[in-house]
This record gives structure tokens, sequence and C-alpha cells, in this order.
């Protein structure tokens, strides 16, 4: 009769002894453990460990890196240089047209009311109040829109 370690064991059809244990399959079966590591900065330059490591694999690189990071920081503020007075300049016109807007809709509606249409009097009156104000909140959420786009830009 077989006792239960011989039967577990695997065993030479032949002889009945039993196999050695190949080790490439045992290692098949073993789970393995695996590691990832990653690193992340933010800003137009690495940090300094790993600034050394650019210019141990290739000298001058990090002063390749510096200098792109220079011309990078250059070119943003020629652009802030050009964006910010239109922005403002934008803003102002934007101003001038809802005061001249709100103006021309209160005259109309004093002229409308005058010849016996309240109602409609009392719709250009309210129209002239609404629209720059829909336009106002209008501005409100793009300029939050796109000052989140812009510092997602910033990130990358």
């Amino acid at each position: 009769m077989i006792s239960d370690e011989q039967s577990r064991k695997p065993q030479d059809d032949n002889t009945g002894q039993s196999e050695p244990i190949d080790a490439r399959r045992m290692a098949d079966t073993q789970p393995e453990a695996k590691s990832i590591l990653a690193a992340s900065y933010s800003g137009p330059l690495p940090p300094p460990s790993v600034l050394q490591q650019y210019e141990q694999i290739l000298p001058g690189m990090a002063e390749r890196i510096l200098a792109m990071a220079e011309k990078e920081q250059e070119s943003r503020h020629k652009i802030a240089e050009f964006v910010l007075p239109e922005s403002a300049k934008t803003f102002k016109r934007s101003q001038y047209f809802a005061f001249v807007w709100g103006l021309s809709a209160l005259a109309a509606a004093v002229l409308v009311g005058i010849w016996g249409n309240p109602w409609i009097a009392g719709g250009i009156g309210i129209s002239g109040f609404l629209l720059p104000l829909i336009g106002i909140i209008l501005r409100s959420i793009l300029d939050r829109n796109t000052s989140a786009n812009d510092d997602d830009i910033e990130d990358e």
C-alpha cells in the first residue's frame, strides 16, 4: 500500500521513485513581486540630482536644459507683454458696449412706453438690464475655465 507522502510526490513510471523537482517549473508557479518606482517634479527644471545624472550621461546636457528653460521663460514673458494689455482693452471695450446697450435700451423703452405700449417697453427695459448681466456672468465663467486650462498647461 502507498502512503500519503508517496502519493503526493511525482513518481517515475518505471522505478516507482520520486523524480527531482525542477526549479524552473517551481519558479514559474511562484508569484513574482514587482515594484515600480515613479518620481515627478514640477517646474521647468528637474531636481539637481537629475541634472547631475544628465550631465554624467552627456556632458553639456545640464547647460542645454537650463538654456531651454530660460528660452521658455522669455517666451512666456513676451506672450504676457502682449496678452495682458490686449485683455485690458477688450475688458474696457466690453464695459463701454454694455453701457451704450443699457442706455439705448432705456431710451427705446421710454419711447415705446410714451407711444402707448407699456408691456413692450418693459420687455425692452428688462433686456437692457439682463443681457449685459448675462454677458458678465458668461465672461466670468469663460475666464475661470481658461485660467484652469492655463494652470493645466503650466503643470505639464
